[in-house]
């Protein structure tokens, strides 16, 4: 049903080729573009004889899927893409009277303290705690009788994490252009089994079975009359991803499919041969 809606999408806009500058970027090899991967972002993308997936928010001139070309983007059960960056040596000036914000948030590992010089390295419980506030910030407080000393900068070593938001999110400032031959794919993409707003149920027979997830429609019932997830998608707005099916006896459901989020749409052309 996702894969119809894009389709639908295409067949009803003008069929023609889309006019690209001279200095377009032609991608001929397999290529993952990450989230935090902004190389390509701003440019005319060609797409030609290869599969790019592409994850995270992007924005670009424009964009060809030329002939034996594929966009697509990876899958994630949860809908959601977490990232974690690693930070090393963040310098901080220490205060025994007010407390040390670090510069990023969401952390995921221990903070380690070292000395200016990266010889000497400071005790969590000791010379220091570590408070992490609801909104995700983390401060350092010095202890009583800390051997780091007022307004020295230490060097403060950590890692944390950002969450992205899973499908093909782009936006485009001029035309998407899908040449004959040439492939938008989330086939699979969407949540994972029984995961999504609009995922599959199960009945409750000692052979159960499960419905259908919803995307732009609602799921299909099972034989043993599950309900299916409810559609969460319309032609006029933006989309998610399809939800998981239920899951039945004989295993979970399967994956749900993708619905993609171009702010252009007007603008996505297709052409033919």
């Amino acid at each position: 049903m996702q894969n119809f809606l894009l389709l639908f999408r295409l067949s009803i806009l003008t069929l023609c080729m889309s006019g690209m500058s001279a200095r377009a970027l032609i991608l001929a090899t397999n290529t993952y573009v990450g989230p935090t991967n902004m190389v390509y972002d701003g440019t005319d993308l060609v797409v030609s004889n290869c599969t790019v997936t592409m994850d995270g928010f992007h924005s670009f001139n424009s964009i060809m899927i030329a002939s034996n070309g594929v966009l697509s983007h990876s899958f994630f059960p949860s809908g959601k893409i977490p990232v974690t960056f690693n930070v090393t040596n963040e310098p901080q000036v220490m205060s025994v009277t007010n407390p040390v914000t670090l510069d990023n948030t969401n952390l995921v590992s221990p903070v380690t303290i070292s000395s200016p010089s990266g010889t000497n390295f400071y005790i969590s419980g000791v010379d220091y705690f570590l408070t992490n506030l609801p909104n995700g910030t983390a401060q350092i407080y010095l202890l009583p009788g800390s051997a780091i000393t007022n307004g020295e900068t230490d060097l403060v070593s950590y890692a944390w994490s950002e969450v992205f938001q899973a499908g093909l999110n782009l936006a485009i400032s001029n035309d998407l252009t899908v040449n004959f031959g040439g492939v938008i794919s989330g086939s699979g993409c969407g949540f994972g089994p029984q995961t999504g707003p609009g995922a599959g149920t199960n009945s409750v027979a000692t052979y159960f079975s499960g419905s259908g997830g919803g995307g732009f429609a609602n799921g299909g019932n099972d034989w043993d009359d599950a309900l299916g997830g409810i559609g969460s998608g319309s032609l006029s707005g933006s989309a998610n991803l399809g939800s998981g099916g239920g899951k039945s006896y004989d295993g979970p459901g399967g994956n749900g499919g993708d619905q993609f989020t171009f702010p252009q749409e007007e603008r996505v052309k297709s052409t033919v041969q």
